[in-house]
């Protein structure tokens, strides 16, 4: 079965969960500190940062991120669209940087 990473990122947390299949393995939510949160000029440049804690959080459950088949994430603004599933592609990573 393929391990899947759900990733919501949130103001001052972000929510993941592991699935399995259909099966929820577990699900946590990573506070993170205001303080530290408003020292980054916009949402886009917390991306390492948030990175960075969400991989802490699983290495704490012994979970490595090469374990993983697939990371299904919400956010980023962009302009209206169908909705749907998407492969975040440079050409949407761009987009979210400059935008």
């Amino acid at each position: 079965m393929k391990k899947i990473l759900v990733i919501y990122p949130d103001w001052n947390v972000t929510k993941i969960a592991l699935f399995e299949g259909e099966n929820k393995l577990l699900e946590k939510i990573i506070t993170h500190d205001k303080t530290i949160l408003l020292t980054y000029e916009s949402i886009i440049d917390q991306f390492n940062y948030r990175k960075k804690q969400v991989i802490h959080s699983l290495n704490q459950l012994c979970i490595s991120i090469n374990e993983l088949d697939a990371i299904a994430a919400r956010g980023g603004v962009l302009s209206p669209m169908p909705s749907g599933t998407y492969i975040v592609n440079e050409t949407i990573v761009d987009y979210l940087r400059t935008k």
